[in-house]
């Protein structure tokens, strides 16, 4: 109850000193919401990635993305069209991310961090919405969970309880925005990320989601391997 009382309290503060979006009238805590759950608890995901750089260099990087979760971690894989790796990262919950192997291009773009948040909350939100995440409901009947500490995350469900997107900002600015496109499967079939401050734009269509047994000798680099 105190840490309820302090994070409302910070909310409060964060939105009346920072002026945070509005996302409608607070409401009475309800179920956290299934967003994109799987039932498995390790599964991998092919799916294809195109990032654009709004800058004068114009530079466009399309790849094949290989996700493995289990549980709360990931080792995503990036390749080129040939079969490169471009990069290759372990992402353990509450750990600094692991670069095991990068492209030097990416490493110019300073992306590796952002790409590795974008996945987390692309596929593993279930486990960020917290139960004392603040929550709203608009006019529109959508409802909006709030998570707030420096920055904050809003995830968004529309009246048909389906998954709209996320927003990750910082008093009034928008840092980040994910929108979705949506099917009967079991994540989505396209995300649209947009950082506007940085000039990036990533869009990511799923190709095959697939429950399987992740071994550790696939999934934990050899260099922090026990």
């Amino acid at each position: 109850m105190k840490n309820r009382i302090l994070l409302s309290f910070f909310v409060i503060c964060l939105g009346g000193c920072c002026h945070i979006p509005n996302f409608g009238n607070a409401t009475t805590r309800i179920d956290t919401p299934q967003w994109f759950a799987n039932d498995s608890l390790q599964y991998t995901v092919k799916h294809i990635t195109n990032i654009t750089f709004d800058n004068n260099e114009n530079n466009e990087i399309d790849l094949i993305g290989y996700l493995m979760v289990k549980k709360n971690d990931f080792r995503l894989l990036g390749m080129s069209e040939i079969g490169i790796t471009l990069f290759d990262l372990y992402d353990e919950a509450n750990k600094p991310l692991v670069t095991v192997k990068s492209f030097a291009e990416l490493e110019k773009y300073d992306v590796l961090q952002n790409i590795a948040a974008d996945i987390r909350l692309l596929f593993l939100s279930q486990q960020m919405i917290k139960n004392d995440s603040q929550v709203f409901i608009d006019k529109d009947n959508n409802t909006t969970y709030l998570r707030a500490s420096d920055t904050w995350i809003a995830w968004k469900i529309d009246a048909q309880n389906k998954s709209r997107n996320i927003t990750v900002g910082k008093c009034s600015t928008i840092l980040k925005e994910i929108n979705y496109e949506l099917n009967d499967k079991p994540f989505f079939e396209k995300a649209f990320i947009h950082y506007p401050r940085m000039g990036i734009k990533i869009e990511i269509e799923v190709l095959e989601v697939e429950p399987r047994t992740i071994s550790n000798k696939k999934f934990i680099p050899r260099e922090i391997s026990p």
